[in-house]
């Protein structure tokens, strides 16, 4: 159990207890070596079995060699195995029934073809939001995967699985769960396809800007804290302040700094395409954000640029 210790990323240190099953109608003593943790949901609402939450569909078999076209992607416990001119799921989450893998609930974009090695769920209880129920089990995707038997290739205990205890709030917190998580999602989305951009734009710069000179200009820049000026309300020089940088291109200006009008301004005068980057505070130290204000902005010193 020493942090340090050589083989610690080789050895799994369990109790014999955990080993052992005492859930058997007789108890047999035997020593069960495919180790599964025990995951327990605690919630002030009351926890629901999948059972009688919904109903398993489970996908159609189809053969590669026999059945192989082009227009939809076919979909079983993994990713895309092949394509197929047939149909018969759409934009729906699919779990993994053989050769499940720690991603064994997922979701899947337009029509596609679900083969036998996965299932598709649908609402049985009147009380239980459909998108509700597939993005919790989304989240507690590691409880399905603890259903699997088997040493090598994993399959689903279809008892099990219909035996995992939920959480079931109210209609109407269902429904504002489900609003706050695809808002959140919808929001990493964007951040991402900005982030890609910028990448993008980086590369171009590195490709068409090969001369060393240039490479200096743009990416070598040497790091300089920002001020530590003395604040005005009379002034058209604003300061910014770790807090306020809020990463990517975010900066939150729900109260405003300024310098007093006897700031010297010198090279630190923020330029767009400027990189800063936040030198302390707990929560905040780390935060990059790309300056692309209009403007007299410099920062204070617990910023780099």
């Amino acid at each position: 159990q020493s942090e340090d210790h050589p083989l610690k990323n080789h050895i799994d240190y369990i109790n014999l207890s955990d080993l052992m099953s005492f859930d058997l109608k007789t108890f047999d003593k035997q020593i069960n070596l495919n180790f599964k943790k025990k995951l327990k949901i605690e919630s002030k609402y009351p926890l629901e079995k999948i059972k009688n939450l919904i109903n398993i569909e489970y996908g159609t078999r189809i053969v590669k060699g026999k059945e192989v076209g082009s227009k939809y992607p076919v979909y079983g416990g993994g990713g895309e195995t092949f394509r197929a001119n047939e149909f018969n799921r759409e934009n729906c989450y699919i779990i993994s029934r053989f050769g499940m893998s720690p991603k064994c609930v997922r979701f899947v974009n337009d029509k596609f073809f679900l083969n036998d090695s996965g299932f598709t769920t649908s609402i049985k209880n009147s009380n239980c939001k459909k998108s509700f129920f597939d993005l919790l089990l989304e989240t507690y995707q590691e409880l399905v995967f603890l259903c699997g038997r088997g040493v090598g290739q994993k399959n689903i205990d279809i008892e099990l699985f219909n035996n995992i205890k939920l959480p079931l709030p109210p209609m109407n917190i269902q429904e504002e769960i489900v609003k706050e998580i695809l808002a959140l999602e919808s929001l990493c989305k964007n951040n991402t396809e900005k982030v890609n951009v910028l990448q993008n734009n980086i590369a171009k710069v590195l490709k068409t800007d090969a001369k060393e000179e240039k490479i200096n200009k743009y990416l070598l820049m040497p790091v300089k804290r920002g001020k530590s000026p003395k604040y005005s309300y009379k002034s058209d020089i604003q300061i910014l302040k770790s807090g306020q940088i809020r990463g990517l291109k975010e900066f939150d200006f729900s109260k405003k700094y300024y310098a007093d009008k006897s700031m010297t301004i010198d090279e630190r005068l923020l330029q767009q395409g400027d990189l800063l980057i936040n030198s302390t505070g707990v929560g905040t130290a780390g935060r990059v954000n790309l300056f692309n204000l209009n403007g007299k902005f410099f920062v204070d010193s617990h910023v780099a640029i």
